[in-house]
C-alpha cells in the first residue's frame, strides 16, 4: 500500500504561482527521534521527477522502498513496510531538511533531519 499526500494551492494571478519545487534527488543522511532513542543509521537515495520521488530506506538490518511528493519546500515521503512510517519536512537549503515522523496511525511520532553527505 503506499500513501501519497498531495498539497495544493490556489491563486487568483499568474505572480502568486508556486516556484519549482525543490531538488532532493541524491543520497541523504538521515537522523530519526522518537520515544526514547535516537537512530542516527539511516540513509535514503532519492529519485526525483517533477513533484514525484521515489528511493530507498536503508538501515543497518533492512532497505527498503520510499515514495512520495515535494512540493516547492515541502515533502511527504512513506517508506514501504508493515508500520508505513511518513516522514513530512522541509527543505530549509539544498542541503538540509527537518521534519516529523508518524508511524502506525499514530502510535509513535518524533522528528527526523537529513543532511546531503
Amino acid at each position: 500500500m503506499m500513501c501519497a499526500l498531495s498539497f495544493n494551492g490556489c491563486s487568483d494571478s499568474d505572480s502568486n504561482q508556486p516556484g519549482p519545487a525543490a531538488n532532493v534527488q541524491g543520497d541523504w543522511k538521515v537522523t530519526v527521534n522518537h520515544e526514547d532513542r535516537t537512530v542516527n543509521s539511516v540513509e535514503w537515495t532519492l529519485t526525483q521527477v517533477g513533484s514525484g520521488l521515489k528511493g530507498t530506506y536503508r538501515t543497518v538490518s533492512s532497505e527498503v522502498r520510499i515514495m512520495g511528493t515535494i512540493f516547492e519546500n515541502q515533502l511527504s515521503l512513506v517508506a514501504d513496510t508493515p508500520e508505513m512510517p511518513v516522514f513530512v519536512g522541509t527543505i530549509t537549503d539544498n542541503n538540509n531538511i527537518v521534519g516529523s515522523l508518524t508511524v502506525s496511525e499514530g502510535s509513535v511520532s518524533g522528528t527526523w533531519t537529513a543532511s546531503r553527505p
